[in-house]
């Protein structure tokens, strides 16, 4: 089994958890119990990192920071069954991509729910 990479957004607490699909699945294994009985939210890694080599995952929101686009924030939600696409397509005047690379994370809808304003 491959070893997603996966956090969790503890409602209870609000707190972000971070961890790998394979950790969750031995801890409910070997306890017998899920750790999870409060209201989760579990948010995928994108495979993909920022400028600054932080990890991209669902539910994250970014903002462009290359020269060539218009500034904009998004929140990061079109997880399919591979990930994200390696780019994101955007309006301005740039040639409609942005890699990753021109992306920095400033928060998620979870910690963050002002940023999206």
């Amino acid at each position: 089994m491959k070893n997603i990479k996966i956090r969790f957004w503890v409602e209870e607490n609000k707190k972000m958890i971070e961890g790998t699909l394979e950790y969750w699945f031995k801890v409910i294994s070997e306890t017998g119990k899920n750790p999870f009985n409060k209201k989760i939210i579990p948010l995928l890694w994108t495979s993909l990192k920022d400028k600054n080599g932080k990890e991209i995952y669902e539910g994250d929101i970014v903002k462009s920071v290359s020269e060539y686009t218009v500034p904009f924030t998004m929140k990061i939600d079109d997880i399919g069954p591979y990930g994200i696409e390696p780019f994101i397509e955007v309006a301005g005047p740039s040639d409609g991509i942005v890699q990753p690379e021109e992306l920095e994370v400033i928060g998620n809808i979870y910690e963050n729910p002002e940023l999206l304003k």
